[in-house]
């Protein structure tokens, strides 16, 4: 009887236990359950924004390259996208499906890199084959030819990282925009070093009949030539692309600067040409002037033979020649007119004076002498003289041909109304 108890209360016992255990396992599987769908969504949010990655490489893959096959990233995007959507997919098939996906994108962003420098050698050579191979030229067309030389070598492997491709795409386009820069730079300088030579020569073309100009020109090319020679480009072929840079540079800067210089030089010789003709246009002036004012005086061919007797008179008088003296001769010839014109005026006033002398003596009176003239040929230069002081005064006279002049007109004025007094 007490065996049987005991049996019975070990099956009982048994039975609690049992029930308990599967109490305990059924609380920790519900759990356990969040955790796990937590992970998976975890895992399904990374995939769908790397799928979103693998579309959006997809996308500007085509958009660039429509005629690239994208077949494999395209079948895997779709398969990843009806897998996600499973509802017994595990966190292990999520990992596998992006790792597979992720790999897919890696080796089309190296497809994609390969293109773009496949791209940038294609633009490489149309830049190159677009310019005219000139001596100039050669050296920096060569080094454009070895960067796409180099960048070819690299595109033909298959077995390159995006970043050997993508380095190298780098370089050559840093050689593109270096060669375009260059080619620039040697254009520029040879269109300037041709416009200034030809603004140079057309200067020289201009000026030929003008003697003045002629002369400051000429001597400007003997110094500009000998010059120009330590500038010149010798044995291009044999410089290098920045040697040949720097030359032109160098060429061009100093036509430029010559330019400026002759420019300015024949600029300073037109000032002073058409200075000594304000000289030469001033003392015809006086010479028309002297000879309109002696026009009725009976010996007028005596006074104005004193200038007109002179080598010096038919240059002066021909416009056309005078033009074409040069400063130096012009400015001899105004010199010894205005010299002799001085003399004319002195001459001529003399004259007239041994008229008031003449008449005086006529007439016999004397007032004469005590007549005053007075003239002035500023507001500082003024003159007050006797008949007699002036008659003494005026062999050491020393003024210009309009103090000359004025001095002329006063003693007209002055004989005039002594005539007048005397009824003659």
């Amino acid at each position: 009887m007490s065996k049987k108890i005991k049996i019975s209360t070990f099956l009982a016992s048994a039975g609690v236990l049992a029930t308990s255990m599967s109490f305990v396992a059924s609380n920790c599987s519900s759990k356990t359950e969040p955790k796990q769908n937590l992970e998976i969504e975890n895992a399904k949010k990374y995939l769908l924004e790397t799928v979103a990655s693998a579309k959006s490489l997809k996308e500007n893959f085509k958009a660039k390259y429509p005629g690239t096959d994208l077949n494999k990233l395209e079948t895997l995007i779709t398969k990843t996208e009806d897998k996600v959507k499973e509802t017994n997919i595990t966190t292990e098939d999520i990992k596998s499906l992006k790792s597979e996906l992720e790999n897919q994108i890696k080796a089309t962003k190296i497809d994609f890199a390969k293109n773009e420098l496949l791209l940038e050698i294609s633009v490489a050579e149309e830049k190159n084959s677009n310019v005219l191979g000139e001596k100039f030229l050669i050296k920096i067309k060569q080094a454009l030819t070895d960067s796409i030389k180099q960048a070819k070598e690299v595109s033909e492997k298959n077995d390159q990282e995006e970043s050997s491709y993508k380095n190298a795409q780098t370089k050559l386009n840093v050689a593109v925009k270096t060669f375009e820069k260059d080619v620039e730079i040697v254009l520029n300088a040879k269109k300037s070093i041709d416009e200034i030579s030809k603004k140079i020569d057309k200067h020289g073309e201009d000026n030929k009949d003008k003697k003045a100009i002629k002369k400051v020109i000429d001597q400007f090319m003997n110094e500009f030539i000998t010059k120009k020679e330590n500038h010149e480009l010798k044995d291009v072929e044999n410089l290098s692309a920045e040697e040949v840079k720097a030359k032109l540079t160098s060429l061009n800067n100093f036509l430029i600067e010559e330019l400026k210089t002759l420019e300015t030089k024949i600029e300073k010789a037109k000032k002073d040409y058409e200075r000594d003709l304000d000289f030469w246009r001033s003392s015809l002036r006086s010479v028309e002037e002297f000879e309109a004012k002696i026009s009725k005086h009976t010996e007028k061919d005596k006074f104005m033979n004193v200038y007109k007797s002179i080598p010096e008179y038919n240059r002066f008088m021909d416009k056309t020649t005078i033009e074409n003296y040069n400063g130096e001769e012009l400015g001899k010839t105004i010199t010894e007119i205005n010299k002799k014109l001085l003399e004319a005026h002195t001459m001529y006033i003399k004259s007239q004076l041994e008229e008031f002398k003449k008449f005086g003596e006529q007439k016999s009176d004397v007032t004469y002498k005590t007549i005053k003239f007075e003239w002035a040929t500023s507001e500082i230069d003024k003159y007050s003289k006797t008949y007699e002081q002036l008659v003494k005064f005026i062999d050491d006279y020393i003024d210009s041909i309009a103090g000359f002049s004025k001095l002329l007109d006063e003693v007209d004025k002055q004989l005039d109304a002594y005539k007048k007094k005397l009824n003659i």
